[in-house]
């Protein structure tokens, strides 16, 4: 029977994501942002007694920030998905390297990552 632990030892445990906060949250600010603009737009809608000059202001706002978060979130996200690419290539290097060397060849070549 296979030893299911590597020889190495232990593996790191997976970090976990939380709903807001977190290495990957599921709900991030811009989402956050992007609801309360939506509520205000309800609430303006349904009746809420707020001057046409706060309506465009608070909806001005909330936009310019929804925006500027939805953009900030998607520079983050891709240059996290990029981090995760790498570090992927890295460890199927470090695999390809093992199996080499236990087969008594030289190594691959690294692997040319853009940055």
């Amino acid at each position: 029977m296979a030893d299911p632990e590597p020889a190495d030892g232990p593996a790191a445990p997976a970090q976990s994501s939380s709903i807001i906060t977190g290495r990957l949250p599921d709900i991030t600010a811009a989402q956050i942002i992007a609801v309360v603009g939506a509520v205000i737009t309800a609430a303006v809608a349904f009746g809420a007694h707020i001057s046409k000059e706060q309506q465009i202001a608070i909806l001005g706002l909330a936009g310019a920030v929804a925006a500027i978060l939805l953009a900030a979130d998607a520079h983050l996200r891709s240059r996290r998905g990029h981090a995760e690419a790498i570090k992927h290539l890295a460890d199927r290097h470090l695999e390809a390297t093992k199996l080499s060397l236990e087969q008594g060849q030289p190594p691959p070549a690294a692997p040319n990552v853009r940055q």
